[in-house]
């Protein structure tokens, strides 16, 4: 079982609506990690919602235990490995330079294990040293109690695939990413203001904020996921006056104007 942290770690906070169960990126939904470069860091976010019910996990409910759906007491989901296909055989992603770092909220002593009822994230992170399509697969465990008695339930997923390009300007057209930004809010802006985003897939995104001499007086780099996503930046040190601020994502970018007072 992974029991792996980091200092960069993810936030929690992937809008799953009335979902009792939910992964993203989802593959089956069509959705994959964002695209990385050789040699260039590199950062995408697994938001995992776990449920409470049996009932909430569809078809990871072992068969002999399918009708039974509903009376099944999710205690917890572990995530175990996050493996890619090298060559001819599948190998940790560390061997690719990357590695999970997994968030539960201090919720138990693994950061990889996940109560029920919670969501919880691992960032996929690190400095790819191999360029290529790799198929990945996310290996979990579920631990559930039925009728007293505790189960555990291994399960792989393996319709993920993980791009690294030779180059930023070999990135797929196919993968260019739209981004949609909000104004700010408050704008004037004399403390923390917020920023507003939506991205049409999981991409790492570069926020700046530039004075109207192109200064760059801050600037971080994100782990977008895809849908509606949020900066909060704090601008209380900044002089009064305008400012331009840009999300960017490959060659996806939008840039608006700030004030502060």
């Amino acid at each position: 079982m992974l029991v792996v942290a980091g200092t960069a770690q993810c936030t929690a906070d992937y809008d799953f609506g009335d979902e009792g169960f939910g992964v993203s990126p989802n593959p089956t939904e069509g959705e994959q990690f964002a695209e990385g470069v050789l040699n260039e860091p590199y950062e995408d976010v697994l938001h995992v919602l776990v449920p409470t019910n049996g009932a909430d996990l569809g078809d990871l409910v072992p068969e002999e235990f399918a009708d039974l759906a509903a009376f099944i007491d999710v205690d917890s989901l572990a995530l175990i490995s996050v493996e890619v296909l090298l060559t001819d055989a599948y190998v940790d992603i560390t061997d690719l330079g990357l590695e999970p770092l997994c968030n539960n909220n201090g919720d138990s002593p693994n950061p990889c294990h996940f109560l029920g009822g919670n969501q919880y994230c691992a960032a996929l992170a690190g400095t790819p040293n191999t360029a290529g399509e790799f198929p990945m697969r996310v290996e979990i465990a579920l631990y559930f109690d039925l009728f007293g008695e505790t189960q555990e339930v291994p399960q792989t997923f393996e319709d993920y695939t993980l791009i690294i390009n030779e180059t930023s300007d070999s990135v797929s057209e196919i993968a260019q990413v739209e981004i949609g930004v909000s104004q700010n809010t408050p704008n004037p802006a004399s403390g923390v203001t917020r920023i507003d985003y939506s991205l049409s897939q999981p991409s790492p995104v570069h926020f700046k904020v530039t004075n109207l001499l192109g200064e760059v007086v801050h600037e971080e780099h994100l782990a977008g996921r895809r849908g509606n996503n949020t900066v909060r930046f704090d601008a209380s040190e900044l002089n009064a006056g305008i400012y331009l601020y840009s999300v960017a994502s490959g060659q996806a970018k939008t840039t608006k104007r700030m004030i502060v007072r």
